[in-house]
């Protein structure tokens, strides 16, 4: 799950009225394998609001392309650190499905695994303390890899608590 060891790098530019982009690289190392993603962002800065949309490809050798993508949406309130927010994220996965019988090679078949995951988020602090709370719930979707066009449903919720000094 976690892997040996990971590099990245990502740049940054505002290109002015209140918009970020970037773009970047990621690199991960495991015990099976390798995966290098690319990835890059668009951001906006309104008022109290922050939008940000974030794509990622992994290209494989010799395989189909994995993609993906994020959209997130807050919406401050007294400071940085209160907020409520929304996330969206979809995405796409090569599994490659083959069928051997005695060595030999039958059949191949190259299926695109779909998910999708909502997520509401508040985030705030409470009077005369430090600490910081956020509060998640969240909806996933996806897609059934032993039963291609089936999905299962999953929702997640989260209490994440950081202490300030």
């Amino acid at each position: 799950i976690y892997p040996r060891q990971r590099m990245g790098a990502e740049l940054f530019a505002g290109v002015g009225n209140g918009l970020e982009a970037s773009f970047g690289m990621r690199h991960l190392s495991f015990d099976t394998g390798d995966a290098t993603l690319f990835t890059g962002s668009l951001a906006l800065y309104k008022g109290n609001y922050y939008a940000s949309l974030r794509p990622y490809i992994s290209p494989r050798q010799g395989a189909a392309m994995g993609y993906s993508g994020n959209l997130e949406i807050r919406k401050y309130l007294k400071d940085k650190e209160n907020y409520l927010g929304l996330q969206l994220g979809v995405g796409f996965a090569p599994e490659l499905k083959q069928l051997y019988s005695n060595g030999n090679l039958l059949a191949e078949t190259l299926l695109y695994l779909a998910s999708q995951q909502l997520q509401v988020e508040y985030q705030f602090t409470p009077r005369q303390h430090p600490s910081i709370y956020r509060a998640m719930l969240g909806l996933t979707r996806q897609e059934l890899v032993f039963d291609s066009g089936n999905y299962f449903w999953a929702l997640s919720a989260g209490l994440r608590y950081h202490a300030k000094s």
